[in-house]
């Protein structure tokens, strides 16, 4: 099979060295190509000049964990990189799945990025087409590389492709993309032969989507093209494994206050991780009830992110003030730590009281599924409905129905508090968390990408695919 993504499990520095990469989906990918244990070829865009540093190839094809798949780095440009990924990939196509602004109006910079984004989409279905097997499967990994199944079929492959996309799809944004990008987007997605989303309400968005932007007589996708719902959750086998990575004694930097309800919001600096809301409302929470600023305390573990985009770099902006504003009127009551600190958060997901997740869309949000599966105090979970996993998690948690609400977070903040501060606060932790981490297990995560896997072998046998 051949597995492509964003971003391979390795990366060449401008200085010759090799370095693992650390996003979400890298890591999830590395797992699971352990799992299924068949031959791979993972590949992946990089700007890494491969042609400098030929004695770095071999050691850049290993997969850590995984000794059967074998990376292969796509080599494009950095400029072609920035605006594949930032200017269409962040601040195009990221907002529009999210139900987020942009301020992408067009003109030439806008079609620039969009030119960018095929390019790169292009090169990667260029390496696809030059070393696939007519009848190996292609799983494409989200909305990055979403040009990538069309292309694949313009260049002549018959094979079954799958595509996952890992963010939500927000109908309503995405019809307002005003870039023929969007119809590009659609249309290639409809050639693959099974596509699969995180949630029902993302598949149904998608649905919508094609009817509206691909014209009016169209009823929907192609009738043989899948549609799967199937979230991407950790097992308990990714629990064992983060947990028996997790620092033995509390970060110093944390400064954790046991003396008090704590409340934890893990997340990147992002506009659809909501984390401005969440501080609005802990700031509404504490003002309407002066009794808890003394015994709750909020920790945000921010990781800074798409910095020189001028959307994310005026909402960490304000951000910023409204913390300060917090910690000038509430001493004691706020803590932020800044930066990309893997056992930092499992340390802070271990032993909070309260865990916040209230993402405006989100894919499946994989920071409080790992709180679920590490906590040891029963901690109340604070979600949204725009969660991929809410349904899963609905039960037992205090569940935010507009994100967009500061007066609904502050409510449900304020109920999980309460419950934590409780008589019963903290009695049988574990019997709070059970039907959570059994709903995330009900999901098969160990098969993740073993059933992508088997829906473009069923494509085959059933003879129901582009041939």
């Amino acid at each position: 099979m051949i597995v492509v993504s964003d971003r391979g499990p390795r990366a060449l520095t401008a200085d010759g060295r090799v370095v693992e990469r650390n996003g979400s989906v890298t890591k999830l990918l590395a797992r699971q190509l352990a799992r299924v244990g068949e031959p791979a070829t993972w590949m992946a865009p990089t700007t890494g000049e491969l042609h400098r540093w030929p004695d770095r190839l071999d050691e850049l094809s290993r997969c850590p964990g995984a000794p059967s798949a074998r990376h292969v780095p796509v080599q494009v440009s950095p400029e072609a990189y920035h605006g594949y990924y930032l200017m269409a990939g962040a601040r195009m196509l990221w907002m529009a799945l999210h139900a987020l602004e942009t301020r992408a109006a067009g003109g030439p910079a806008t079609e620039r990025a969009v030119a960018d984004y095929a390019g790169v989409n292009a090169a990667v279905a260029d390496a696809v087409t030059a070393s696939a097997r007519p009848d190996e499967p292609v799983l494409v990994q989200d909305y990055q590389l979403a040009l990538v199944p069309g292309m694949l079929r313009e260049r002549g492959f018959t094979g079954p492709i799958s595509f996952f996309l890992h963010t939500a799809f927000d109908a309503g944004s995405f019809a307002r993309l005003g870039s023929g990008l969007a119809d590009d987007w659609l249309g290639s997605l409809c050639t693959a032969d099974v596509l699969w989303f995180q949630d029902r309400r993302w598949r149904d968005g998608f649905q919508e989507a094609v009817r509206h932007r691909l014209g009016e007589g169209r009823a929907g996708p192609p009738p043989l093209l899948r549609l799967r719902v199937r979230p991407v959750t950790l097992g308990r086998a990714d629990v064992a494994a983060l947990r028996a990575s997790r620092p033995a004694g509390e970060p110093p930097e944390l400064a954790w206050d046991a003396r008090r309800v704590n409340a934890l919001f893990v997340g990147r600096l992002d506009p659809a991780k909501n984390v401005e809301r969440c501080v609005m409302a802990f700031e509404d929470l504490l003002r309407g009830r002066p009794d808890l600023a003394g015994t709750v305390r909020l920790t945000l573990l921010l990781v800074p992110s798409r910095e020189s985009l001028p959307e994310y770099a005026e909402y960490a902006g304000r951000v910023t003030g409204h913390c300060d504003r917090v910690r000038h009127r509430f001493p004691g009551s706020l803590h932020v730590v800044s930066g990309d600190d893997q056992g930092r958060a499992l340390w802070a997901m271990t032993h909070a009281d309260v865990v916040v997740a209230n993402s405006v869309r989100d894919g499946g949000n994989l920071a409080v599924q790992e709180a679920v599966g590490l906590n040891e105090r029963g901690c109340r979970l604070v979600i949204s409905s725009g969660l991929g996993v809410a349904e899963l998690l609905r039960d037992g948690a205090h569940v935010i129905a507009d994100p967009c609400s500061v007066e609904e977070t502050r409510s449900a903040l304020e109920a999980a508090l309460d419950a934590a501060a409780g008589p019963d606060g903290r009695d049988a932790p574990e019997s709070r968390l059970a039907a959570a981490r059994e709903a995330l297990d009900r999901c098969h995560p160990e098969a993740w990408l073993a059933s992508q896997l088997e829906s473009c072998r069923e494509v085959v046998s059933c003879g129901s695919g582009h041939r």
